[in-house]
């Protein structure tokens, strides 16, 4: 009898361990992703320079459209690349390859973006430069 009563104390205690741990809420996983206040269409003015040797060449201003979204996890995409944004708004950074660009880096801070693309190298190269406001 000694028995049965210590197991049915032991089984009750367990019950309770096991219940509690069960109903333990595992969805306090924080729902904001840092990247929302980033994304969205901006109003920008995208200029320019062609640099080729001697020779360097200045584009016109020309008022745009970029839109940076969300994809995946902790990535971006604007201008056609896809890349991680850090919580400070900045991405890219140097001359760190972003396909289809070979150097692009940028930030987004309260709701003004300015990103710098580089297409080609030594020798010769595009930057282009964009400034703009969210809309």
């Amino acid at each position: 009898m000694v028995f049965a009563s210590h197991f049915k104390n032991v089984f009750i205690i367990l019950f309770l361990f096991f219940f509690t741990i069960g109903c333990h809420d595992d969805n306090n996983v924080n729902p904001i992703d840092y990247r929302d206040k980033y994304i969205g269409k901006f109003s920008c003015n995208k200029t320019g320079i062609y640099h080729c040797g001697d020779s360097t060449y200045y584009y016109d201003t020309i008022p745009t459209i970029v839109v940076v979204s969300k994809i995946g996890d902790s990535s971006i995409t604007i201008i056609g690349a896809t890349l991680t944004i850090h919580p400070n708004g900045t991405f890219g950074g140097g001359l760190t390859p972003h396909p289809p660009y070979d150097g692009m880096g940028g930030t987004i801070t309260n709701d003004t973006l300015t990103v710098i693309t580089r297409i080609g190298g030594l020798g010769c190269f595009t930057d282009d430069f964009y400034t703009g406001k969210k809309i």
